[in-house]
């Protein structure tokens, strides 16, 4: 017998959601002296307009590059809850292991799926944390450790 959502005895199990933050969503709106750069740079072998944000906590892929390109998304069990300028945004999947090429140096790197997002991929602190990123805004240069 069929029955309401509301009043279900298998309710659905709700996610957790964990909290992150863009601070950029497009070129437009960077203020001149953000600690920001932008470049591009081929990610999955497919060249993309890329933003290395220090006020990003993690790095993401636009939900529109991520279906252009048919990109490997795949649901993280998990959710984020994306702060953003405009509004928050609820997301629960990732490409894993994409590969981006600076330079012929070649990271990899979880990108979180975003819908809404203007930029095709940002790299937030998570992903420059680890690759000791040294953001120069003067000289509109990124240098990184060696993978």
């Amino acid at each position: 017998m069929g029955h309401f959502a509301k009043e279900c005895p298998y309710p659905k199990r709700q996610q957790p959601t964990y909290p992150a933050r863009v601070h950029h969503t497009s070129i437009m709106e960077i203020l001149e002296g953000e600690l920001v750069t932008a470049g591009m740079f081929p990610v999955n072998q497919h060249l993309v307009v890329f933003l290395f944000d220090s006020g990003s906590s993690h790095s993401f892929m636009s939900q529109a590059f991520a279906q252009k390109h048919n990109q490997p998304v795949t649901d993280l069990g998990y959710g984020y809850c994306i702060s953003s300028a405009g509004a928050d945004v609820l997301t629960n999947r990732v490409v894993r292991g994409a590969t981006l090429d600076i330079s012929g140096r070649v990271f990899r790197v979880n990108l979180v799926v975003m819908p809404r997002l203007v930029l095709d991929v940002i790299m937030g602190m998570n992903w420059m944390r680890v690759w000791d990123a040294i953001i120069d805004t003067g000289k509109r240069m990124l240098s990184l450790r060696e993978p």
